[in-house]
């Protein structure tokens, strides 16, 4: 597993909240997700990383993106071979989709590169 400094160089940052129907349905969703990114959204221009988040109480899954540009990030909604992720999670889901800038970072003592 890689590791991914978050920095204020880094342009912008997409965090996806995906509230599940059914808790039970929360690896289904990650598993669906791992594949988007790990299959054709990595290759999206733009794209710099991305990290899944799961809930402990099994009620969410966080998709925590950096890209290179807010274009980058939004171009996700209109690329046709995605498409099929995005109706597979919906059945099971909802979403709340938005898009930040990096504002400042904090690291902790414990921290090691």
């Amino acid at each position: 597993m890689s590791t991914v400094t978050i920095s204020k160089t880094d342009k912008y940052t997409f965090i996806n909240v995906f509230t599940l129907h059914d808790p039970a349905n929360q690896q289904k969703l990650v598993d669906i997700m791992s594949s988007l990114m790990a299959g054709p959204g990595k290759s999206v221009p733009g794209f710099i990383s991305s990290a899944l988040h799961r809930s402990h109480d099994g009620t969410k899954v966080v998709v925590y993106s950096q890209w290179s540009s807010k274009e980058a990030g939004e171009s996700l909604r209109s690329i046709e071979e995605l498409r099929p992720y995005g109706i597979q999670a919906m059945e099971i889901s909802s979403m709340t989709p938005v898009m930040y800038e990096v504002a400042d970072t904090f690291v902790g003592p414990d921290y090691k590169r």
